[in-house]
């Protein structure tokens, strides 16, 4: 059977907030993580007619409490803030590992394509 394409587009967004925080800070000079991905997912689908936003997938390693309470709060408080936002955002985090004080992510990246993956074998039915 010939694929036929939908007359409305199933649309799906996934961010990695630390590659997109520090993307935007090497572009732009940003020392804030002040992106909204909520926002961005929304204006994304405006610009294209037919498309349905049915998804919004935040990624990100949480910082240590105690070894970096601020940024540890702030992330936590801005993804509870995208999740009330908008009901269809899920958030994926781990916690951030620490290799001579330097933060860095594990994982991320594979939960991304596992998840990239589902998305795009689902039937549509979402």
């Amino acid at each position: 059977m010939p694929y036929v394409e939908p007359p409305i587009k199933r649309a799906v967004t996934f961010f990695d907030l630390q590659n997109l925080f520090l993307s935007s800070k090497s572009a732009w000079g940003y020392s804030f993580p002040n992106f909204d991905p909520v926002e961005l997912s929304r204006l994304v689908i405006t610009r294209h007619s037919g498309w349905k936003l049915t998804e919004i997938h935040l990624y990100t390693g949480i910082h240590d409490s105690k070894k970096s309470p601020f940024w540890h709060n702030f992330w936590t408080k801005k993804l509870a803030s995208h999740k009330a936002q908008d009901t269809r955002v899920d958030v994926f985090t781990t916690p951030l590992h620490y290799n001579s004080g330097v933060p860095s992510e594990k994982g991320v990246d594979i939960r991304i394509a596992l998840d990239l993956v589902r998305a795009a074998r689902m039937d549509g039915s979402r």
